[in-house]
């Protein structure tokens, strides 16, 4: 196909990706507390939410844009290369042309789990002020 990503960020990106799906939501929030509140010195803040809420969302987006990408590159890439299109114009202006149904099934499926993981946004964004004390 005309993307390809070199070896060793595929590897980086699937491991991280597998760790975080089969991590249960509510420990990803714990997790984002102790590195954006506690660690890095968020504090209780609408960014240290947004930092956690992309951490809990990138396995399904990545998933999803991967296997929405991947027939579509094999099917046209070879195509697009012969009539010289490169890698980028190829990602932003051909691909979303073609696929606006899946890429809007991507986001709704995105937007139903950052919906699903409230309990971890809660965490990090300041409205479970009791269990502040108990982690500092």
């Amino acid at each position: 196909g005309i993307i390809r990503l070199p070896n060793w960020l595929q590897s980086i990106t699937a491991v991280s990706v597998y760790i975080l799906a089969g991590m249960p939501s509510i420990i990803l929030g714990v997790i984002g507390f102790l590195l954006f509140v506690n660690a890095l010195g968020l504090g209780w803040s609408i960014l240290s939410a947004m930092l956690t809420l992309i951490l809990l969302l990138y396995p399904t987006l990545v998933t999803a844009f991967s296997h929405l990408l991947r027939p579509f590159n094999q099917r046209y890439g070879m195509a697009a290369k012969s009539f010289g299109i490169g890698p980028l114009e190829f990602l932003f202006r051909l691909s979303p042309a073609y696929q606006k149904g899946k890429i809007l099934d991507a986001l709704i499926l995105g937007w139903a789990t950052s919906l699903g993981d409230t309990a971890a946004v809660m965490l990090t964004c300041g409205a479970l002020t009791s269990i502040h004390s108990a982690f500092t």
